[in-house]
């Protein structure tokens, strides 16, 4: 499923690529397999950062990538998020400090 999704972001169909993922992270979290959820979740957060520009959501999801790595043991999948996750953390307060000062 996860190759799945691959195939469907490659291919311009963000939506079909995140039911494909979201299914893969049910199934993953059903039967414990951590790195294969963290992974999922990573791979939710690129379908919606890039193609969909929804940044919020995909921060949330590459932090809980992240924490599910770092906790699960993961140290060096884990790692392999922070690039990610500090561009989003950047994208999300820049967006934030944007809407304030429209508003202001």
């Amino acid at each position: 499923l996860g190759n799945q999704g691959d195939v469907h972001r490659r291919a311009g169909r963000p939506e079909e690529a995140l039911a494909c993922l979201r299914e893969c992270q049910a199934i993953s979290q059903d039967i414990g397999q951590m790195e294969t959820l963290a992974l999922s979740l990573a791979n939710q957060a690129v379908v919606l950062e890039r193609p969909l520009r929804r940044y919020v959501e995909a921060l949330g999801l590459i932090e809980e990538a992240y924490g599910i790595a770092s906790r699960a043991g993961l140290a060096r999948l884990a790692q392999q998020f922070l690039p990610q996750l500090a561009t989003l953390q950047v994208v999300v307060a820049n967006q934030s400090d944007r809407l304030t000062h429209e508003s202001g």
